[in-house]
This record gives C-alpha cells, structure tokens and sequence, in this order.
C-alpha cells in the first residue's frame, strides 16, 4: 500500500479536533479570549473619552465635559474623581439639582469631602434651601473644608450670607483662623540661635521654643556670668494680640503688649523716667538675609524721637564672629 494519507484517518482527525474545541473548558477560553478581546476595545475607548472629557474641562467646556462625564460614570460609577467633575460641570451650568446628585456620590465615596460638601452648600443655597445648606456647610467643616476667605466672599452663598447660622460659623472660624494665624505668627523665630549685642557685649546663646498649647512662646537667654533670662510671649486669640512678661535685673515684672505688624511683633508700654512716663517700643522682625533683630526703643521725653535702649541679632548658630554683611 501507498503511503499517502488515508481519508478515513482524514475524517477522524477533524472529528477529534471538533470534538476537543466542544469540550466545555476548551469554550471557556474561547469565550475568556473574546472578553478580553472587547475589554481592550473597551479600554481604548475608556481612555478615549477620558481624555477628550478632561481636555474639555481644562478648556472650560462645561457643557461638552459634562456630557462626557455623564457616559463616563455610567462605566465607572465609584470613580469620585469623575462625579467630583461632573458636578463641577454642573454647577457651571447652572444645573444645580443635577449638581447635587454628582457631588452627593462623590462625598459617598469619601473624595475630597470637604470640597464635595461645600459645593453641596452653594447647590442647597442656590435653590433656596438654607436647611440643608448650612447642613452640608456644617459636615464640610468637619471633613477639612478650611476656605474663610470663600465663605466671606463667594457670591454664590449671598442667599443664606444674611442667615443668623451662617454668620455663627463664619465668626467662630474667624476666631480659628485668628488664633491658628496667632499661634504661628514668631514660627521664625523658634530655634536655637547665637545672640549679638549690638550695643557691645559678649555674645550669648538663646532657645525659643513653642509650648505644648500653641498659644505660648518660651525664651530663654543664657546671658553669660548673670542668671538665665526666661521671656514668656502669649497669644490671645479674642483681640489677635500678644503680651510679653518676664522678670528684669533689678526683680522689676515687665509687661509689654501689642501685635502684629506685617512680619513683625510690636510691643508697647509706659515707663517712668525722671518722673515723667515715656513710651517704650520692642520690635522683633526677621531680617531680610539672615537673623532675627530684637530692638528695644524709648521715645525721648524731650524730643519725641525714637532711641534705642538695646539692640540684638539673633543668628543660627556656627557663626562664630559677630556678622557684617548688611541685613538689608
């Protein structure tokens, strides 16, 4: 007999192909493959959309990111990203009820929820419901919403500005922001430092450090060959002013009060010379180089004119010669 291929074996071989490809795991890949055939598809087509709708979002295209977002949560539903920005779209719009429905899910989903929930505010405030708008405000607060400045000046939120709760949250985040402005007003002068008498003397070292409670500054000057000079500055948050107290040479109590003035913490008091009472000035600023000045001045009885009474550059410490360079 030939050698050539015999049709009945011909026959069997596709048979048993058929037979394998019916299997039910040989389908399963089959249809695996498919799936991630049109996955990919989809994917492309994902990341297609999410381009063109972030692109129209930068550009201010409201109405054409918005429709986009729309298809876009539909295939990703817990994405708060793209609810965060439908809503957007939404309140640019105008569409303030659709708008809640977008930020609503994005809050749900714990992104950005402060943002979320003052745009919540803007949305309850814009349809003329203050309830739930001040409710939301109130939830905003809670979850980091920090915007005093919005809250004075968002036009959007003039419908419930007049609200008597309103006004009660923006004067309590006003004492907030004055005591968290307060408390970090001498952050540049919190370390370790060299002290430079300018009027003469031997240099010294000085700690300011910030106490546990934030509102308290503690300075300590190791003036060399006299007991160690502790200096307390406290900050009062109801009138953002601050008092320095500590005890001089001679055992007098010097109690100094004032505020801040641009960079600068100016402080005040009366003093008795000659038997006639003098204004005298203390004024520590950061230097525009380097070091922190401490200038104390006393206005002349006579003259009106400002004199200085003490006059010390605080720098970091490795600088072992008393500094030159202008700080000016």
């Amino acid at each position: 007999m030939g050698h050539g291929s015999c049709p009945q074996d011909s026959d069997r071989t596709r048979l048993g192909r058929a037979r394998r490809w019916a299997h039910p795991r040989c389908l399963a890949a089959a249809i695996l493959a498919l799936l991630l055939l049109l996955t990919g598809c989809w994917r492309k087509d994902d990341r297609r959309l999410t381009l063109e709708a972030d692109g129209n979002f930068l550009s201010k295209k409201w109405a054409e990111s918005s429709e986009l977002y729309e298809q876009l949560v539909e295939r990703r539903p817990n994405d708060g990203t793209l609810w965060f920005r439908l809503g957007t779209c939404r309140m640019r719009l105008k569409q303030y009820d659709k708008a809640i429905g977008a930020f609503s899910r994005a809050e749900s989903l714990q992104f950005a929820r402060g943002s979320s929930l003052y745009n919540l505010t803007i949305a309850y405030a814009q349809l003329g419901k203050p309830d739930e708008a001040i409710d939301a405000l109130k939830r905003a607060l809670t979850h980091g919403f920090e915007g005093l400045h919005l809250l004075k000046t968002e036009p959007l939120l003039s419908p419930i500005r007049s609200d008597a709760r309103f006004q009660q949250i923006v004067t309590e985040l006003d004492k907030v922001d004055r005591a968290s402005r307060g408390a970090t007003a001498l952050n540049w002068w919190v370390g370790r430092w060299q002290v430079y008498p300018e009027q003469g003397g031997e240099p010294f070292a000085a700690t300011v450090e910030r106490e546990p409670v934030r509102s308290t500054i503690v300075v300590r000057w190791e003036l060399p060959g006299r007991p160690m000079r502790v200096m307390f500055f406290h900050y009062f948050q109801d009138t953002d002013s601050w008092l320095q107290v500590y005890t001089g040479d001679n055992g007098e109590k010097v109690r100094r009060s004032g505020g801040r003035e641009g960079y600068s913490l100016v402080l005040h008091r009366k003093v008795t010379l000659d038997g006639k009472q003098v204004e005298e000035r203390l004024t520590i600023r950061p230097e525009r180089r380097r070091g922190i000045r401490y200038l104390l001045e006393r206005q002349g009885s006579g003259s009106g004119q400002w004199q200085t009474v003490a006059n010390y550059l605080h720098v970091r410490p490795g600088t072992t010669t008393r500094p030159t360079t202008p700080l000016w």
